[in-house]
């Protein structure tokens, strides 16, 4: 995965795709996923909400957009919790990773770049 050069969110992004390789190796070995997707959900949750509350700070003007992205990526794993294992399997490695791939490197790179120059002005304006 590559990163965006924000170092808080790369780091969540590492932690998200860690997690789901645990998900995808308990479900290979038939063992009990439900705890790791939970807490993968509640990462993703966590790291949208910090994401929306930067975008607000700084006046993003793609915020609303961005969102709505959230939105649509937890309501499609939402929507295959009560799948079956190999089905959940399935999404996961040709769905919801490019998903998360193509938004990491889409939405999460522009706006952290605008988001890196808000706060080196805001930065710079408190210095004087």
């Amino acid at each position: 995965m590559k990163k965006i050069g924000f170092e808080d969110f790369d780091t969540m992004h590492e932690e998200e795709f860690e997690i789901l390789a645990k998900v995808v190796a308990k479900i290979k070995n038939h063992l009990e996923y439900n705890e790791e997707i939970e807490k993968f959900l509640k990462h993703l949750n966590v790291h949208f909400f910090q994401e929306i509350e930067l975008m607000e700070k700084y006046n993003y003007p793609l915020t609303p957009n961005h969102n709505q992205e959230h939105i649509k990526i937890i309501g499609e794993i939402e929507r295959m919790l009560d799948k079956s294992p190999d089905e959940l399997l399935e999404f996961i490695k040709n769905r919801l990773i490019p998903l998360m791939e193509e938004h990491i490197q889409t939405f999460d790179k522009i706006m952290a770049d605008y988001l890196k120059e808000a706060i080196k002005d805001e930065e710079f304006y408190q210095e004087k």
